[in-house]
This record gives structure tokens, sequence and C-alpha cells, in this order.
């Protein structure tokens, strides 16, 4: 049994092929350092480990992540970037703020902030999960595991991911053609 962490998942609900690379270092971005600064400035820097364990499969997965904050009442996940990236990544945040309200037992809550604009544009109230959705991020988080090699992603997806440069996948050829239905 492995620990698996959180952000890993997460960023798989982007490009599965993170799953392979994300333990790869790389240099940060501007909107990473920018995302860094504002952590701090407004004390979103919890530094205590939960973990989720659950099986599935006969297998037993366990995850390990720090969420951004936990208070009384909420989990809280602060992302920043400029609008097309925080429109680009939503859904693995939310997956990333699902994994959190699992392992808190509390409601969560997604702050979006414009580094170019400077100011917050989204906040997003996740209550509490059904048992649908509990199941379908089991089921995800079991087949990035059963990954053997990486698969063809469409190119688009590249462009703006921060693996990129170590990723290999623009040598995929995988193209979408926008008048298939």
């Amino acid at each position: 049994m492995t620990d698996i962490p959180v952000k890993k998942i997460a960023l798989t609900y982007y490009c599965p092929n993170i799953f392979f690379i994300y333990d790869i270092p790389i240099e940060p971005t501007r909107a990473m350092l920018k995302g860094a600064e504002l952590h701090e400035k407004l004390n979103f820097n919890n530094q205590v480990k939960y973990t989720y364990t659950f099986k599935y499969y006969r297998k037993i997965i366990t995850l390990v992540g720090i969420p951004d904050k936990v208070g009384e009442k909420y989990v809280f996940e602060l992302k920043t970037g400029n609008k097309y990236m925080l429109k680009l990544y939503r859904k693995a945040w939310l997956l990333q703020l699902k994994l959190y309200i699992l392992m808190t037992g509390k409601p969560g809550i997604l702050l979006e902030y414009d580094t170019e604009a400077n100011k917050f544009i989204k906040a997003t109230r996740i209550k509490k999960l059904t048992k649908k959705e509990t199941r379908q991020i089991h089921r995800h988080i079991y087949h990035m595991m059963r990954l053997k090699e990486k698969v063809k992603v469409p190119r688009n997806r590249c462009r703006y991911c921060i693996y990129k440069k170590i990723c290999g996948n623009r040598q995929l050829t995988y193209y979408l053609n926008p008048l298939t239905p």
C-alpha cells in the first residue's frame, strides 16, 4: 500500500500523464510564486497532513494531502492564476477540494484568485459528497493507479501545462477534429 498525494490525483483529471511525472521537480512559474505569496499573506498555510483510505476492487488505497486551510466549519482551497488558467484547471481543483472534504469530513470552499486582475473571481462551496460522487472519485483514482504507460491526450492541453517540458506528450499525435460530432 502506497500513499498517493491528493494534488497528484487532482491534476490527473486535467491530464492522466501527470500521474507518471508529478514527482519530478519543476521550476516554479510566476503564477506559482504569486500563489505562494498570496497563501502566506492570507494565512492559508496549514501544515497538518490528512489521510483518507478506501478499498476498491480488493485494493486498499491511501491518499495524503495538506489542505490550504482547515477552519472550524470548512476546509478551504485557494487557487491562483489568470482567468483562462482558472477555467482550464477548475475541474481538477474541484476534485482536489472533494478529496479534502472526504479527508476532513467538513464542507469545502474553493477560492479562485485572478493574478492579472488582482482580485478574487469565484468561490465555489460544496456541502458534502453524495455516495455516487464518492464512488466516481474512487473509480478515477483506481484507474489512474492502473495506468502502465502514458496515454494520448489532446495536444492543446500541453500548451498551458506546467509539466510540458518534461512530459514528452508533444511527440504523441492525437488531434481533435472539430467537424466530428
